[in-house]
């Protein structure tokens, strides 16, 4: 797992203030032409007034959310886009995304 998770993001408050995807060679399921372009993909936020710098974010093909810091305990959640509407699940609460960029 911690090969996999090298570099993430965060969403709405998220997208905005992460940095570009970081190569990701060890991730072997590469997002099919209908997957959005940051799934399976591994993202570090860069600025955020809610995610401390660093945070890391992994958007994987099957809905699965992966979220890794230096100082916490990597977290399990979800996600799921239907058509505009982008939903991120953590600790069992939802959350609505805007993706800005």
């Amino acid at each position: 797992m911690k090969s996999v998770v090298t570099g993430a993001l965060m969403a709405g408050w998220l997208f905005a203030g992460c940095s570009s995807p970081v190569p990701s060679e060890q991730i072997s399921n590469r997002p099919g032409p209908s997957a959005p372009s940051f799934v399976n993909r591994v993202w570090s936020v860069h600025s955020s007034n809610a995610v401390a710098p660093g945070q890391l974010y992994v958007f994987l093909s099957d809905g699965t959310l992966l979220i890794a810091s230096s100082n916490g305990r990597p977290a399990l959640g979800s996600w799921k886009q239907q058509g505009e509407t982008f939903t991120m699940v953590e600790e069992g609460i939802a959350y609505p995304v805007e993706i800005l960029d």
